[in-house]
């Protein structure tokens, strides 16, 4: 585990708090900062993943899924749907 999983979890709670208010500006600013500060947390990766596809973003949607699979080492068929 990275020291840095502390600093970017604040950010990401931040960030799925403001997804819910429907904040989308602030959700993905918040949750890409996450990733800046920590790219290998896997419940960031999956977050932005979502909200990628959400809004269509599919090329980046498939970037973080596939980081996801990578950071991960999941194997399985959901995650192999995500990513599809």
């Amino acid at each position: 585990c990275s020291k840095s999983i502390v600093d970017a979890l604040p950010y990401i709670k931040q960030a799925k708090i403001a997804n819910t208010q429907k904040k989308d500006e602030d959700a993905y600013a918040l949750a890409l900062k996450a990733d800046s500060i920590d790219p290998s947390l896997k419940d960031n990766l999956m977050f932005l993943g979502k909200i990628h596809y959400r809004d269509e973003k599919f090329d980046e949607s498939i970037k973080y899924f596939k980081e996801y699979i990578e950071t991960t080492g999941e194997n399985t068929a959901i995650a192999h749907f995500l990513l599809g």
